[in-house]
């Protein structure tokens, strides 16, 4: 496989989705739609060039872009009025079975001065 498979992704529990709209093999940015149902805020979307990826694999005749490479993701939600920031980053990598093994951290300000900075967790994502 030269790059993700498009689709949608979730882990087991559903609360975060990634659907990979656009996988560009020459500079390994991904066009993608990031949500996730659990926020402090409510639904968080984030859509755009908000993936990359990178090879480390390359097969008997020399080709490169084999799984299993390394993936990550941001979700990134700044409403106008700046209430409050929410970023969540998934790193880990795109598995030979077109699955993502990716561990997620957030963190949330908002303009009262509440700040938090926690683990999503490890998660296993699966096509949909």
């Amino acid at each position: 496989m030269s790059v993700p498979q498009l689709g949608l992704y979730m882990p087991e529990n559903k609360a975060f989705k990634i659907q990979i709209k656009q996988a560009n093999p020459s500079n390994g940015v991904i066009n993608a739609v990031y949500e996730s149902a659990f926020s402090p805020e409510g639904l968080l979307t984030s859509t755009g060039d908000i993936g990359s990826y990178a090879w480390v694999h390359s097969d008997s005749h020399g080709t490169s872009g084999f799984a299993p490479f390394c993936i990550q993701f941001r979700g990134f939600v700044r409403p106008s009025g700046r209430a409050y920031c929410i970023m969540d980053t998934w790193n880990g990598a795109y598995l030979e079975n077109n699955t993502m093994l990716l561990t997620g951290t957030r963190a949330y300000v908002n303009s009262a001065g509440v700040t938090e900075s926690i683990s999503l967790g490890t998660h296993v994502f699966s096509q949909a």
